[in-house]
């Protein structure tokens, strides 16, 4: 008799689904890692509000993200694993609707962890941290060029 192989039961809602997935995802590798900012989310947005408006709200997007840098960094300093679920949180939901996949799914993973106090929380932590830098300046680029 071939032994059963033990199954977790499904997650209660679409939400814990998502990050359910996203926590059991492997990293991506270096080679693998998404586009700082994705040029077609920014077409699509575009589309959606016209050229002004994605200008005005990449201006709002990177001034955004400045600000919760520095929480982020705080969150990061104390080991605060309350702090770090809600700007990680924040800091997904605008990073993937701008098309900031990179930060967008490091931060998901860094949520997704921190909400359950998991200590691999800190690693995914860091590497939003570190993307931050370029992806403003990439946001800063985009809304420059997007300004009529």
């Amino acid at each position: 008799m071939e032994p059963v192989a033990k199954q977790t039961p499904p997650p209660d809602s679409p939400v814990e689904a998502s990050e359910h997935a996203m926590t059991k995802a492997s990293a991506p590798s270096p080679e693998s890692e998404p586009r700082l900012v994705d040029p077609d989310a920014l077409r699509r947005l575009a589309a959606d509000v016209g050229a002004e408006g994605v200008a005005a709200l990449l201006q709002a997007f990177h001034a955004e993200l400045t600000r919760r840098q520095a929480a982020l960094a705080v969150a990061l300093a104390g080991r605060d694993y309350a702090a770090l679920a809600a700007v990680t949180h924040a800091i997904k939901g605008s990073a993937l609707t701008f098309g900031a996949d990179a930060v967008g799914i490091w931060a998901s993973r860094a949520n997704a962890a921190a909400r359950l106090a998991q200590p691999d929380a800190w690693e995914p932590a860091e590497r939003v941290l570190a993307l931050l830098d370029p992806t403003l300046a990439a946001v800063a680029e985009l809304a420059r060029e997007a300004t009529p």
